[in-house]
């Protein structure tokens, strides 16, 4: 029989037996430094990467909780090609005084129709049961937001809904129009909808009663599915009415309200824009294969009202009507960036389709903004539209009479764009 013994802890490294590591864990976090030191050093690595994860952006902010405990926020964003894409997921993450000895309790905030994630917003990744002290906060991110991205149900991911994942199996197109119903409903930083205010006065039993379509059609505050009578704002996942608010003939998100006025604590605080900035600054620094086209004066002015901007300059290559020319940019950026769009303005008159007399650009990504955007990439996606003449996907005509002379009288367009190069961007 082998005897069990207890190992003493030596500072040569020697082996510790469980009530050892126990106490140690005991010790350590009546300190209460040590959580700290640890979640700092982590967000410092974090800033100082040179190619972090797009996807990804966490809050710097340590919010202090009872129990000795600490949060996180943090929002997770998908590619382009998944139908999550648009939406900003919140996540947070709840860490205990004996972290990183014990996982964090990691939460999606914002509602999400995946087979992974749990009607609380709970996730069940495998990580987080086999915990191991070199564990970061942002490889965990990482790993939840790319087996969502995947639907991961077999090695890092357990199933949590199997309704959603007989769904997903068995019809996939009916699945994405749920996903994306519940995207644009739940997971749009300000999103508000309208013309479901009336289905707050109806109950779910009062729907559930009727059996007819033509009845359920008539009664206000109910919608017909196909095979029964619901209440209107009831969806196939859960009902989460008790999040939303009746006012002024609208139905307002309290998360949005909430958000607010995080938004407007973090902003009266003044200095979290201004790191954002510096990192970003600092990224584009470090980058091996800058963008030719784009350039970024360093410089941060402060404007009224804590705002601050930055100015750039575009170019565009020699195959362009726009060749030659140097057309600067103003980014006005509001004091809860990086929750919150930049304003981007073409101070040098710019004939384009896409560019108001006023200079403005409107573009996909200033609306379905994201935490995780950058001051570079936005640049660089407005740059290549603007090349392109992007009128579909990304960017939106802005004046008409030159999208009818471009699309008819390409030549003549041409000539009038060099005209303009030459009289305001030389």
């Amino acid at each position: 029989m082998i005897s069990k013994k207890k190992y003493r802890v030596s500072s040569s490294g020697g082996r510790m037996s469980r009530s050892a590591i126990k106490n140690y864990r005991k010790k350590r976090s009546m300190k209460g430094g040590n959580m700290l030191k640890r979640i700092k050093a982590e967000l410092n690595k974090i800033s100082e990467m040179s190619e972090p994860n797009p996807y990804i952006s966490i809050n710097p902010q340590i919010n202090e909780e009872t129990n000795g405990r600490v949060t996180i926020n943090a929002v997770i964003t998908f590619p382009s090609d998944s139908v999550y894409y648009g939406g900003n997921f919140h996540v947070k993450m709840v860490i205990k005084p004996d972290y990183p000895f014990s996982a964090p309790i990691i939460t999606l905030t914002t509602p999400m129709y995946h087979f992974n994630v749990s009607d609380d917003g709970q996730i069940k990744l495998k990580k987080l049961d086999r915990w191991d002290p070199r564990y970061r906060l942002y490889s965990l991110l990482s790993e939840i937001q790319n087996a969502l991205y995947k639907f991961d149900t077999t090695e890092n991911m357990e199933m949590v809904n199997e309704n959603i994942f007989r769904l997903f199996n068995e019809n996939r197109p009916e699945f994405d129009r749920i996903v994306r119903d519940h995207v644009l409903q739940y997971a749009l930083l300000s999103h508000k909808v309208g013309g479901v205010g009336e289905s707050f006065q109806v109950s779910t039993d009062t729907c559930k009663k009727i059996s007819a379509k033509s009845e359920c059609d008539k009664k206000s505050g109910c919608r017909w599915t196909g095979e029964r009578c619901v209440r209107e704002w009831d969806n196939p996942r859960q009902d989460f009415s008790h999040l939303f608010v009746h006012r002024g003939g609208q139905c307002v998100s309290t998360r949005a309200k909430k958000l607010v006025s995080k938004r407007k604590k973090l902003s009266m605080k003044g200095g979290n824009p201004i790191i954002r900035i510096r990192n970003e600054f600092k990224t584009i620094s470090q980058m091996s294969e800058p963008n030719p086209y784009i350039s970024i004066n360093p410089q941060i002015n402060e404007e009224t009202n804590r705002r601050l901007s930055i100015n750039g300059v575009i170019t565009f290559p020699s195959d362009s009507v726009y060749y030659g020319g140097n057309f600067h940019v103003k980014m006005v950026i509001k004091p809860d960036y990086p929750f919150s769009a930049p304003i981007i303005t073409l101070t040098t008159p710019m004939y384009h389709p896409n560019v108001s007399n006023m200079g403005e650009i409107s573009h996909n990504k200033l609306g379905l903004w994201s935490p995780a955007y950058t001051l570079y990439s936005i640049l660089t996606e407005i740059q290549d539209g603007l090349y392109k003449f992007d009128t579909t996907e990304n960017m939106h005509v802005l004046n008409d009479d030159m999208y009818k002379l471009f699309t008819e009288n390409r030549p003549e367009f041409d000539r009038i764009a060099r005209e303009h190069v030459l009289k305001h961007a030389l």
